[in-house]
């Protein structure tokens, strides 16, 4: 069913209106076309209304195309401290919805959450609709706003769903000036705002202070003039933990600070803490990125064009420490593609591809927490038996991994006693540690990760010598280009003896994307010395060049030739762009019903042919295709390996 195309008027007023303990339940159909006109705008809606203590549930259907002045899909009030109003959504979607200021009360967000009240979304999608402060959700605690009142505690709780492409002056996302909110899954993607925090923006005047929370959060492929990742301005505060924290980095600003600015007043009531490991626990690494400044009574910081941004002549290269800072910063991350991988594995809320003038992905004048304290460390200890002075070697290279992911390193060597602790690391990860290989030493890994761990170097007499006549051969793979999100988990390379398959290799981040074929006969039995040489199954989207030679070993580098389309994340799949209810008609006679008709049976597809012997565009070096016919199936079940196995998160939002 559809209720569509009313006029309301007046005040406390909606299209549909909930009220005194009733329950709205909406599973189908839609609420569409309807406009509020004139009245008191504060508590009055075009679209669905709930007020003391009502409860509500959308899990289908289409609220839509609703134009009026506040929460313009949903509007929830509590004007009762005694009995709390709340609207729960699984499903449905509330879109192309329009907000107008009327008077001197603000347009806000098609769903609008106000007082004793409280909103939980754990599906749907909230898209396209337009507001001034929050196009997709806002929420307002009267008590934190307005610094009296008997209510408090208004939430909005988002675990999964949808809130994209809406647009506003402030916002285009999620608008709060609530302690109550709780961003932990989900997207939120594709919003829009004229002025400060596209994705999210946090409210907080000076005393009356409000406070955002965010979980496992990936905050990329935002753009804005200042802060495309996270913005803040002079009243703007944030605590950035490692645990449970976030992941930013890929974040495009024009001014300053592609991934995080904030003004500072030196005053040190609001403070800037960030984590010096993302999401996970890899290693990030902040650099200046340009420099911003305040001045007088201005909230939002100028741009100072004397400083340099990152990778500019002049630019500082060593990265800064921000602990409780309460000055001003424009900076930009830097963080390894294993450190990236692994924060992906973790990530349950997507806030990527918002646009804004200042914090295109998250932006404050409030609060911002991050993640929450849980941090832990762990040391490692390099210890030797056997062998001294020459065959030691001056330093060791030890990799700290998390879930098999690369996180950190460290060079142990006499200057540190051959000891170190990894500290601020996020607790319960699942941790191990690894060398370099050192040539005459067997190594053996003792420990854990609460308990530290112990690396026992045995001496076993050198390298074993290669037999006469045999020759080992390194190969070696570099990426250029391109991201963790597209590139294969592994690429198999072949061995050539003369030309024709010997051997193969399977190459991964598990094994340093590095392999030594060894015990490699250098001639045959007449003295004809063997030319070795390796070739690369094709990688999508990536070319293929060979460098190096058997005697000093080979390198393969992959570079991208077309990027993907962004963002590649583990987040939910788009839905469809609902489609726009149609008028109803007058209702005739209903009919006695009768069963649906069989559908018919789908025609079989026709196999595409390729027409007029087209060849098909092949990558890599162009007498590869030579060599796979000539190495028949052998070489087609290698390529066959070679297929890109695309990262897929454990986590569903």
């Amino acid at each position: 069913g559809s209720v569509q195309n009313n006029t309301v008027s007046g005040a406390n007023v909606g299209t549909v209106e909930i009220g005194g303990g009733a329950r709205f339940e909406m599973s189908g159909g839609s609420i569409s076309g309807n406009k509020w006109t004139t009245g008191t705008a504060y508590a009055s809606t075009p679209g669905v209304l709930l007020y003391n203590n009502a409860s509500g549930a959308m899990s289908g259907g289409y609220i839509s195309n609703n134009r009026g002045c506040r929460g313009t899909g949903i509007l929830l009030y509590g004007y009762d401290s005694d009995v709390r109003t709340s609207f729960t959504m699984t499903g449905g979607y509330i879109t192309g919805n329009t907000g107008v200021n009327s008077g001197n009360v603000t347009a806000s967000g098609a769903v609008h959450v106000e007082n004793n009240a409280e909103f939980n979304m754990s599906g749907g999608e909230i898209s396209g609709n337009t507001g001034y402060s929050g196009g997709g959700v806002t929420v307002v605690d009267g008590k934190v706003q307005n610094g009296s009142g008997s209510w408090e505690d208004t939430e909005f709780n988002m675990t999964a769903g949808t809130i994209s492409g809406n647009r506003a002056n402030g916002s285009g996302g999620v608008y709060s000036y609530s302690d109550g909110v709780t961003l932990s899954g989900g997207s939120i993607t594709g919003n829009s705002a004229g002025n400060h925090g596209s994705g999210v923006y946090s409210e907080g005047n000076f005393d009356n202070y409000s406070t955002m929370h965010i979980y496992n959060a990936l905050v990329t492929n935002n753009t804005a003039n200042q802060g495309g990742g996270l913005w803040y301005c002079v009243t703007g505060s944030t605590t950035v933990y490692v645990h449970e924290g976030c992941a930013v980095y890929e974040n495009t600003a024009k001014e300053a600070g592609d991934d995080f600015v904030i003004g500072g007043e030196s005053s040190g009531k609001y403070t800037a803490t960030l984590a010096n490991r993302m999401l996970g626990g890899g290693a990030v690494k902040w650099y200046r990125d340009g420099g911003v400044y305040t001045s007088g009574s201005t909230l939002i910081p100028s741009v100072n064009r004397d400083i340099p941004r990152y990778g500019q002549p002049g630019a500082d290269t060593e990265p800064v420490t921000v602990n409780n800072s309460d000055g001003s910063h424009a900076l930009k991350a830097i963080a390894g593609e294993d450190a990236k991988e692994l924060a992906a594995h973790e990530v349950t809320l997507v806030i990527s591809g918002n646009s804004a003038s200042h914090g295109g992905g998250i932006g404050a004048n409030g609060g911002v927490i991050i993640g929450e304290p849980g941090e832990t460390q762990l040391s490692v200890n390099k210890e030797w038996a056997g062998g001294e002075g020459q065959e030691r070697p001056e330093s060791v290279t030890v990799e700290l991994l998390n879930g098999g992911y690369v996180i950190d390193s460290v060079v142990l060597n006499a200057d540190n006693n051959w000891s170190y602790t990894f500290t601020g690391l996020p607790a319960g990860g699942d941790y191990s540690v690894r060398e370099a290989e050192v040539p005459g030493y067997e190594s053996a890994v003792s420990g854990d990760a609460e308990n530290g761990f112990t690396i026992t170097n045995t001496w076993v007499g050198g390298d074993e010598p290669e037999e006469p006549g045999e020759v080992s051969i390194s190969v070696e793979k570099v990426w250029r280009g391109g991201g963790f999100m597209d590139r294969p988990r592994s690429v198999n390379i072949v061995l050539l003896r003369d030309g024709e398959f010997f051997g193969a290799v399977e190459l991964s981040r598990e094994n340093g994307w590095k392999h030594t074929f060894t015990g490699l006969p250098a001639a045959d039995e007449d003295g004809h010395e063997y030319e070795y040489s390796v070739v690369e199954a094709p990688v999508d989207g990536y070319e293929s060049e060979v460098s190096g030679s058997a005697e000093e070993g080979f390198v393969i580098t992959n570079t991208r030739v077309d990027e993907p389309d962004w963002p590649d994340w583990p987040g939910p799949d788009e839905p469809d762009e609902p489609d726009e209810p149609d008028e109803p008609d007058e209702p005739d006679e209903p009919d006695t019903p009768e069963g649906p008709d069989e559908p018919d049976e789908p025609d079989t597809p026709e196999t595409p042919e390729n027409p007029d012997g087209e060849k098909l565009p092949q990558t890599g070096q162009p007498w590869w295709p030579v060599l796979l016919l000539s190495l028949g199936g052998a070489i087609m079940l290698l390529a066959g390996l070679a297929s890109k196995r695309r990262y897929r998160g454990r986590h569903e939002v």
